[in-house]
């Protein structure tokens, strides 16, 4: 496994807005030109918006990509929390685990557009994404390992349980920082500048020394919490 200061540079595939000039892209052929290119990872996008807005599911196209390769990483950049619950995506999470052969990189988010139709048709809203987002981080990594785990007045276990992957937590902002210390192996800032990110990184660290995270099991490459710019 890689140094964890090593720079993982990784490729997001097209499967958003470009659809509408581009087409359907060829997942299969685009991971594994990726692979092929020595990248360390081929990037997901998960952005459903529900106006009309080309969209094409994270989870089917990270199947696909796993399938089509053998050693590039998966990574989620970044799924979306707030618009599923916990379970599903831990079930879908192990089951990437598993058929990938440990190698997703699961990148999540509280989302970017929670007023859209897309938000309102699943009940999602915006003046509870945080804490949603927070509660899904805490049973993440029990659920994937394939532990009894208490939610909504019942107790569920999945199986077979898995390894579970670094779990990058997205966002810019303070909030999203300290989640990424608190429940996270890593953080995923998004199209900063170079001030701004230095600014972020000094927080991270800061944020880090002060409060150690809670999440247990994390993976030996990352055993502390890192900024992982996109």
């Amino acid at each position: 496994m890689a140094d964890p200061a090593h720079l993982r540079i990784g490729v997001t595939l097209p499967t958003l807005g470009e659809i509408a000039t581009q087409g359907i892209p060829d997942v299969a052929s685009l991971a594994r030109h990726v692979e092929q290119l020595g990248f360390d990872a081929v990037r997901i996008p998960d952005l459903a918006i529900g106006d009309g807005t080309p969209s094409l599911d994270a989870t089917v196209v990270a199947a696909i990509a796993a399938a089509a390769t053998t050693s590039v990483r998966i990574e989620f950049g970044v799924r979306v929390l707030p618009l599923q619950p916990a379970v599903t995506l831990a079930a879908q999470i192990m089951s990437l685990q598993h058929l990938s052969g440990d190698r997703i990189l699961l990148g999540v988010g509280s989302g970017g557009f929670p007023d859209s139709p897309y938000w309102r048709a699943v009940g999602a809203t915006a003046a509870d994404r945080a804490q949603v987002t927070e509660h899904t981080l805490a049973l993440l990594p029990g659920l994937i390992a394939g532990e009894a785990i208490a939610t909504n007045g019942t107790v569920v276990e999945l199986a077979p349980g898995t390894h579970v992957p670094p779990i990058l937590v997205g966002g810019n902002t303070d909030a999203a920082i300290r989640r990424a210390v608190r429940y996270g192996d890593g953080w995923l800032p998004s199209s900063l500048a170079p001030e701004a990110l230095a600014r972020g990184v000094a927080r991270f660290g800061s944020d880090s020394r002060s409060h150690p995270p809670t999440a247990a099991g994390k993976p030996p490459w990352n055993n502390s919490p890192k900024p992982q710019p996109c």
